[in-house]
């Protein structure tokens, strides 16, 4: 039997329990009390939650300049981008730092999300925008507005309906 992920509150800490009733047990205490319960497995999100943590913090300005990157699966010029998405270049190093960071919170790897390069043709240098493998990988996920539900891995009632 796989563990059970028993939630102390809505995104916090958690603990890993082998039975249903140990899981009803530690639920009744409202994980007030200690309870000497085994830890079995990883205690981070998988990537997937980790992704919709991740794409449900980030700001405006992130949000848009992700959902208008995946229009450009082969990559477009910052110059380009910041025309059509009406954001000054200046603003990209801001939003893609504050990004990262986010990223970093929930150990995702940010180069996967955003691949960007200072590249040279000749004299002219520019920075190049595209799509990481991880960003087309949930590009589902990616739309501003949607409303996801995010069901525990062991149903005690329900999912939590959250919007992105």
């Amino acid at each position: 039997m796989r563990p059970i992920k028993v939630f102390f509150r809505e995104g916090g800490p958690f603990a890993l329990v082998e039975t249903l009733e140990d899981a009803a047990r530690l639920l009744k205490l409202g994980g007030t009390n200690a309870v000497e319960l085994p830890f079995v497995g990883k205690t981070t999100l998988d990537e997937s939650e980790a992704i919709h943590k991740f794409w449900l913090e980030i700001n405006r300005n992130a949000t848009k300049f992700l959902t208008h990157l995946l229009n450009h699966s082969e990559g477009i010029t910052g110059e380009k981008f910041a025309e059509e998405i009406k954001l000054v270049s200046e603003k990209f190093g801001g939003i893609l730092g504050g990004a990262s960071k986010l990223a970093k919170k929930y150990d995702l790897d940010f180069r996967k999300i955003v691949v960007s390069e200072l590249r040279t043709e000749g004299t002219q240098r520019y920075r190049w925008l595209c799509p990481g493998p991880l960003l087309l990988k949930y590009k589902g996920d990616f739309k501003p507005g949607v409303v996801r539900v995010v069901a525990a891995k062991q149903n005690f009632g329900g999912g939590v309906a959250q919007s992105g």
